[in-house]
């Protein structure tokens, strides 16, 4: 048995510094994290099919509302963002795909406050040996080098649990969100009130890309 825990914390702490050298670790400060903001995020499986048939509300002076943008994310791949945005276009709406970023989390990252001095680092790395702590991880985190990470976590229970050992220890931790940049794909398209997108094309899109999110953004 001892040799297969051996081996199970060898794993962990190989697939631990996969993930911290894929790019340098970032995060948010949990006890500094500011109020979420909604956004006006729907499914296209959830979008009115009889929008595009009212008629876009008018102002009191009797005008009509000016143009509405939107943005449809995320798609597989860009080749089916461009033909969507080739149907929108198609459709007389105007509509162009590309390439965004967002930000993916990949859970809680446990690490001890730092200085960035090397030498700093290696001495806590050996108080942590001398109390069997062996999962630990020397990187940069929030641009600091040289930070000992004690853990990358999914949950908030697993963190809380693993928090309330360090600090029994003595140690004064940290905790951040980590997160890794990814690719995403999307259509943004503007609505006109000539020009609408027609509900038998919100219903291929609500078909084909179900998982798909339409959002509002400003025109440009």
């Amino acid at each position: 048995m001892k040799w297969l825990f051996g081996l199970l914390v060898i794993l962990n702490i190989a697939f631990f510094s996969w993930q911290m050298n894929y790019e340098p670790a970032t995060g948010v400060d949990l006890t500094q994290l500011p109020p979420q903001q909604g956004e006006n995020l729907v499914l296209l499986s959830e979008v009115d099919n009889l929008s595009s048939r009212k008629k876009r509300p008018k102002r009191p002076d009797g005008r009509e509302m000016p143009a509405a943008c939107y943005s449809l994310s995320s798609f597989p791949n860009i080749e089916d963002a461009e033909k969507i945005a080739e149907a929108f276009r198609g459709a007389e709406v105007d509509a162009d795909a590309r390439i965004g970023e967002e930000k993916e989390k990949l859970g809680y990252l446990v690490y001890l406050p730092s200085k960035g001095s090397i030498d700093e680092a290696r001495r806590t790395v050996e108080d942590l040996k001398k109390k069997s702590i062996d999962d630990y991880a020397i990187v940069t985190v929030n641009g600091v080098e040289n930070t000992v990470v004690l853990g990358l976590y999914q949950t908030r229970p697993a963190v809380d649990r693993r928090s309330v050992e360090l600090k029994t220890l003595g140690y004064d931790i940290k905790v951040i969100e980590h997160f890794r940049k990814r690719a995403i794909y999307l259509v943004e398209f503007e609505e006109k009130v000539q020009h609408s997108v027609p509900p038998e094309l919100w219903q291929r899109l609500s078909n084909e890309f179900p998982g798909v999110m339409r959002a509002r953004i400003p025109c440009p």
